[in-house]
């Protein structure tokens, strides 16, 4: 095909490969998929089993939860090791999706604590992390956990996986509702520089408003991480500045992003194989320009959704059922909590009883359900119900 592949590869490191193929540029500058018929999905299936994931970063999360919600599993969500433990000392779950680089506690050592409890003692624990040398590995391994999968998270990988450690009910001929065809992203999508969007919407189920979600997200949670690596190696916080590398990392793999995920992955490099505090300048300003091409891009976004919110048509019986469904998924650190908020704001948009305050409070209540902060979004929604219920009676 007239092109060129070259291989970088460094014992105990991992391994780089690059292709050059030189094709025809399009009739329309636009970004789409192929738009010839892909072989049915055929993926395990489940029936509600509860797992927990371990993840730290929101867009990983939402990223996990969709695809195990995709196949029947109940998902309950942490977003670092001692909550993890928390909860698997309140509730009984099937398998664990762990990460590995955590605030307050990571996730080798929340295993070794896992091991250390009897009843949990055989409790699959797989990771699933950006972290994928075959030191790392090994340290998996070693601090009890049975598997160990490599972010970005690719679902036929994932799935392949889960079956090993919880075997399904089924394996359908195709999944209900999985695309027969290779979804094509939105006519109303700007170019985005330096992101791959097939690579992207593929790593989110061909889902283009999930993929959208989870732009809206990096732009929101990591525009200025560069600045932040900055700062954080002038005050000499190297191993914070080797936190922030790692984070966006591995989102920006999620999502296509790829020139700077490797840049991202030498800065890390960088800070973990070196003691003193310099930093090559140029693998900075390389990550500064990528991050900023990036950003722009992003900015000409369309919005999540352009479609007008119907009129609130639920009684007060339902809403009262409605807040309470929530109250209990909350309580119960359900990723469910997500998908019941929003289905309570669809049935209040319009609401003639939905006044500033309560619109506030149903803003903050979602973001902290975005952001797992569940017991501070469980105030907000007693709040919320106080008001709403008492201008009911």
């Amino acid at each position: 095909m007239g092109g060129e592949i070259k291989l970088e590869s460094t014992p105990g490191v991992g391994s780089l490969f690059r292709f050059d193929i030189v094709f025809g540029l399009p009739a329309a500058n636009a970004i789409t998929l192929p738009a010839e018929v892909a072989p049915p999905t055929r993926v395990p299936h489940w029936a509600g089993e509860r797992v927990l994931v371990v993840e730290d970063i929101a867009i990983n999360r939402t990223i996990a939860v969709a695809l195990l919600q995709r196949v029947g599993l109940s998902v309950g969500v942490a977003t670092q090791g001692q909550e993890a433990l928390d909860l698997l000392q309140k509730e009984d779950f099937r398998l664990v999706l762990m990460d590995i680089q955590m605030p307050v506690m990571d996730g080798l050592t929340a295993t070794r604590a896992i091991r250390a409890i009897p009843r949990l003692r055989h409790l699959p624990v797989i990771a699933m992390t950006a972290h994928a040398t075959a030191e790392d590995q090994q340290q998996t391994l070693a601090a009890g956990m049975n598997e160990h999968l490599t972010k970005p998270i690719i679902p036929r990988v994932l799935y392949a996986t889960l079956s090993h450690w919880l075997p399904p009910i089924a394996t359908p001929p195709a999944l209900p509702g999985a695309p027969q065809t290779r979804t094509a992203l939105p006519a109303d999508w700007p170019e985005l520089a330096g992101i791959d969007c097939a690579a992207g919407l593929e790593l989110h189920m061909f889902r283009p408003e999930l993929y959208l979600k989870s732009l809206y997200a990096f732009r929101r949670d990591f525009s200025d991480t560069m600045a932040r690596i900055r700062a954080a190696l002038a005050e000499t916080r190297r191993l914070e500045a080797r936190r922030l590398a790692h984070s966006i990392k591995s989102v920006a793999a999620s999502l296509g992003i790829r020139e700077l995920a490797e840049t991202a992955r030498q800065i890390e490099q960088a800070l973990t194989e070196t003691a003193d505090q310099t930093m090559p300048e140029a693998l900075l300003a390389a990550g500064e320009h990528e991050l900023n091409q990036v950003m722009d891009g992003l900015a000409g976004l369309p919005p999540l959704t352009s479609a007008n919110e119907p009129e609130r048509t639920i009684t007060d019986e339902m809403l009262a059922s409605r807040l309470d469904q929530l109250a209990a998924s909350l309580k119960r650190a359900d990723a469910r909590s997500e998908q019941l908020c929003e289905g309570l704001s669809k049935d209040l948009a319009g609401a003639p009883e939905m006044t500033e305050q309560e619109q506030t409070l149903l803003r903050e209540m979602s973001a902290l359900i975005d952001d797992v902060e569940y017991e501070l979004a469980l105030e907000k929604l007693q709040q919320l119900r106080n008001r709403l219920l008492e201008q009911a009676t």
